[in-house]
């Protein structure tokens, strides 16, 4: 007999997979950014810089398990998930590649924004593996 009702695992299932995927993400962002400098990349060029990673990946885990939960009360929520995540993670490298554009951003280059780029990815993997563990999508059988 388990000792933690089922309920009660169940409600804190997507939270303590949000957590796991701050953790595990955040490790991957700094190996990201420890790699990119050593690639040539500015240490100085502040969206590799812990403080500014570790806000926005915090952010984008939070709202996609908030998406997630949501989505996973729909009768399509595999269905949507498909083509739903790979379409916010093309978006979410447009400003990237914005920065790539901008002379006038302090300490950008091509490697630093490549670097964005591959932390991104990160970010949405270590996500995507831990709601779909804790949470797997169906859709409604018809």
């Amino acid at each position: 007999m388990s000792a933690v009702p089922v309920t009660a695992t169940r409600r804190f299932a997507l939270p303590l997979a949000a957590l796991a995927a701050i953790v595990v993400a955040g490790i991957g962002d700094a190996a990201v950014a420890a790699i990119t400098v050593a690639a040539g990349a500015s240490p100085d060029f502040v969206p590799l810089q812990p403080g500014a990673y570790l806000f926005f990946t915090v952010i984008g885990i939070v709202v996609a398990s908030v998406a997630w939960w949501l989505i996973s009360r729909t009768s399509r929520a595999a269905s949507t998930m498909r083509w739903l995540a790979p379409a916010v993670v093309l978006v979410s490298l447009v400003p990237d590649i914005l920065v790539g554009v901008n002379d006038g951003l302090p300490n950008a280059s091509w490697t630093a924004v490549v670097g964005l780029m591959v932390m991104h990815l990160v970010v949405a993997g270590a996500a995507l593996l831990a709601f779909s563990r804790a949470r797997p999508l169906h859709d409604a059988r018809t």
